[in-house]
């Protein structure tokens, strides 16, 4: 199950403290050298703030590479430090994040594995919504509303719209301006039948013009998708 963390926007990463001030940028770009240097770093010092940093890079790599081989590699790379780090950690929200994003990783490039790994990320994205909700705009709560939107629902997996729209919306609660809350929200709305409630929301996306000031064609097309699903939504209850 892929949660959407290609080239994730995470602000930095912090020291040992492991919090949600993520005021100091970890670097704009990250080398698979550099990912190797605090891979090596963090095995040798044991360090949660160097674990951390390694498996951030490594998931800048993973949602960077088109290779399909490659990006699993690099997920599975990061994955181990972010393991390390949770271990190491126990009570950082970012440790469990990122533990859920490489999982997320691992189990969009690795079918078979996909569904074992989908509890892993269910309970890992939902202890770093317990004790980080802010990290990344709400991104442990935006984590799994798309799991549970995506999945197939039981008893093949666990996926449910009800949970993606409680979930979505304490994403919109965290950061109300942060384009990938407000349009998960909507597209949860429109596949838990709330079609009225879905209007609202979209309505709500365009209230401010300065909203979508930055949006690029991607999102543009991504919002265009979504009145078309709300369309074709409102004329199948007719």
């Amino acid at each position: 199950m892929q949660h959407k963390t290609q080239a994730v926007p995470l602000e930095g990463i912090p020291g040992d403290s492991a919090s949600s001030d993520w005021s100091e940028v970890l670097m704009p770009d990250c080398s698979s050298e550099q990912a190797v240097k605090l891979a090596r770093q963090a095995e040798e010092r044991g360090e949660c703030g160097l674990l951390l940093r390694g498996a951030e890079c490594y998931l800048r790599l993973a949602g960077g590479e088109a290779d399909e081989k490659a990006a699993l590699e690099y997920a599975g790379m990061g994955r181990h430090l972010a393991v390390r780090a949770v271990e190491r950690c126990p009570g950082s929200g970012l440790a469990h994040y990122l533990n859920a994003c490489l999982t997320g990783h691992m189990a969009r490039l690795n079918p078979v594995q996909g569904l074992e790994l989908v509890s892993v990320l269910e309970y890992e994205a939902g202890l770093a919504a317990e004790l980080d909700p802010a990290i990344d705009h709400g991104g442990p709560d935006r984590m799994l509303g798309e799991l549970y939107l995506r999945a197939p629902g039981f008893p093949v997996s666990v996926g449910d719209t009800e949970k993606s729209v409680l979930h979505y919306s304490r994403a919109v609660k965290i950061a109300p301006r942060w384009f990938d809350n407000r349009y998960g929200l909507v597209d949860a709305l429109i596949a838990d039948g709330r079609i009225e409630e879905a209007c609202l929301q979209l309505n709500d996306m365009f209230s401010g013009l300065e909203f979508c000031s930055r949006c690029d064609e991607e999102k543009w097309k991504k919002l265009l998708g979504l009145f078309r699903k709300l369309c074709a939504s409102v004329e199948s209850d007719r």
